[in-house]
């Protein structure tokens, strides 16, 4: 009896983010985005924020993203999950969402992959939206607002210079732990404002926003921290919150957290 309620839950989990699903494509046939998109890259993390090192040298990502749909409104990008959207899972759809948007032009041209015209400067002006539709967002889908192609590609190029220099040694970042330190970072009313040094910048953040993340990571009554075994054996000290931390989670969540909430505003 127990399995058959469980079965039962289950499909009705299916059932909520399937109508959710359709309240947002209304028939519309889905198609799959396929392309390379050029960036540059700099020669590695300099700044915390989205204003980037311009330096670069020759990148590119090719890319296949399905679920995308498009209409007099422009473009929609969907992401969607029976069970919930983490936070793992939702910078896995901010990527998507960068890389939709550096390549824009080119997606309004082409109907899954195949030139038909030149983009429709009427429709491709407004640009691509993210939606992402989950256990925890079927009523009210979380929204990522569309970002002109230069931004995207300013994003992507340090996304790149971080996923390299995590290729060289293990950085401190995991996802839940990271984006509590920032939200406890930009929505407080502590920052301090006239401060010009980076560094400085950096201790401020972590004094704001470093016990948050330190709570997330650990866990604590009626919630499951972050920390496994993997994270325990590289990264078990205290001097981990340190300003690497706080450098690259600022980086990072930042300009995510500021596209949600200007799209919540």
């Amino acid at each position: 009896r127990a399995g058959r309620q469980q079965l039962q839950r289950e499909i009705e989990r299916a059932q909520a983010v399937h109508r959710a699903i359709e309240d947002v494509i209304g028939g519309r046939e889905a198609e799959v985005l396929t392309g390379v998109v050029e960036i540059g890259a700099s020669d590695g993390p300099k700044k915390s924020g989205s204003n980037h090192d311009a330096n670069a040298r020759d990148a590119s990502i090719a890319y296949s993203l399905p679920h995308f749909y498009r209409d007099d409104a422009g473009g929609k990008l969907l992401d969607y999950r029976v069970g919930k959207l983490q936070d793992r899972h939702l910078l896995v759809a901010w990527i998507r969402h960068l890389v939709a948007c550096a390549d824009a032009d080119q997606i309004f041209a082409q109907v899954n992959g195949a030139v038909v015209s030149k983009a429709d400067a009427s429709i491709a002006s407004k640009g691509i939206t993210t939606v992402c539709i989950a256990e925890n967002y079927q009523k009210e889908p979380l929204v990522i607002p569309p970002l002109l192609a230069n931004e995207a590609v300013a994003e992507l190029r340090y996304l790149a210079d971080i996923y390299a220099a995590g290729v060289t040694c293990p950085l401190f970042l995991p996802p839940a732990t990271g984006r509590a330190f920032a939200e406890a970072y930009f929505n407080s009313d502590k920052k301090q404002a006239g401060l010009k040094n980076r560094k400085a910048i950096l201790k401020s953040a972590l004094d704001i926003g470093g016990e948050d993340a330190r709570r997330r990571y650990e866990g604590g009554f009626m919630q499951t921290g972050e920390i496994d075994r993997y994270w325990q054996r590289l990264f078990a000290s205290p001097d981990d919150f340190n300003v690497k931390f706080a450098s690259y989670n600022m980086a990072i969540w930042g300009p995510l957290l500021k596209a949600i909430k200007l799209k919540d505003d």
